[in-house]
């Protein structure tokens, strides 16, 4: 039960976790000392959910952000940077490195709105580096990635002459 008392303010605020019936009381109290109640069950909504995606935020690419796949979900609005996007996806380019600020606004068919603030961090590009031994004619050649960085190499396509291709 929740329950709201007037006293110096006719509005009260309270934020419930979950979608729900509730009920819902209200003490008032006059200025010659009369009190009244009266209670009521109240159908709390669920909100839409804030679980977008993105794909890897990296500086010069495009970077879809797509709202979460909710029935109850009639739009969404959203900010990156200091551009704005509307609908249920926005793809937006990193001019450079850094950390940028995000904002969303998703609404429900039934009236309820969820917002999300994050910022969205675009690492420094990679520079590859490698080295290479053995590079004399009938050998096998070696080549070694010694790139380094914040954001580590998770995967490596080696072209070699122009035609072959290794992975690794």
């Amino acid at each position: 039960l929740v329950h709201l008392a007037a006293v110096d303010s006719a509005d009260r605020e309270h934020v419930f976790s979950s979608s729900g019936i509730y009920p819902v009381s209200l003490t008032a109290t006059s200025e010659f000392g009369c009190i009244g109640s009266t209670a009521k069950t109240i159908t709390i909504l669920p909100s839409p959910s804030t679980n977008f995606t993105f794909t890897p935020a990296c500086e010069d690419v495009p970077v879809t952000f797509t709202a979460p796949p909710d029935d109850n979900l009639e739009d969404a609005y959203w900010e990156v940077g200091t551009s704005y996007y509307d609908g249920f996806s926005a793809t937006h380019i990193f001019p450079a490195p850094g950390d940028y600020p995000f904002y969303a606004e998703l609404y429900g068919s039934n009236g309820c709105m969820s917002t999300v603030s994050q910022i969205i961090h675009v690492p420094v590009p990679l520079t590859p580096v490698f080295s290479v031994i053995k590079n004399c004619v009938n050998e096998q050649a070696v080549f070694t990635d010694v790139t380094t960085g914040i954001d580590p190499v998770v995967h490596r396509e080696w072209r070699i002459d122009g035609g072959t291709t290794l992975q690794g």
